[in-house]
């Protein structure tokens, strides 16, 4: 599958790189780590914010979560450029929504690494 949510080539590249099982563990903490936070993110300061954004966009692009990427950099730019805090937290609450859509796509391609399907793992 590769749409705006979620873009399987991009994450295929990583896969042939990392391999299944290490591939599937990192979609695994990054999914935790990454709903967590997102529930806390909008009450940080400007420059968590932006570090947090910033960290989650190179690390969504290994997993091929394009829209999510998009608007990780969006939130880093808008934080940069001084945009209204309250601008900002709508645009998070956008972002959240975007996470767990793409998640949901993403999910279908990563739980076969992380339940063995495409690695040895037994």
């Amino acid at each position: 599958m590769n749409n705006d949510l979620f873009d399987k080539k991009e994450a295929q590249q990583y896969l042939n790189i990392f391999g299944a099982d290490k591939m599937g563990c990192l979609w695994e903490d990054f999914v935790k780590d990454t709903s967590q936070t997102l529930e806390k993110v909008g009450h940080q300061s400007r420059e968590d914010i932006r570090l947090k954004f910033h960290s989650w966009r190179s690390s969504a692009k290994v997993f091929g979560l394009k829209s999510f990427v998009q608007e990780c950099e969006n939130i880093e730019n808008m934080v940069l450029n001084g945009e209204n805090i309250e601008n900002i937290k709508k645009i998070v609450d956008k972002c959240k929504k975007i996470f767990h859509n793409a998640q949901k796509e993403a999910d279908q391609f990563f739980n076969r690494c992380a339940n063995g399907k495409i690695s040895n793992r037994k």
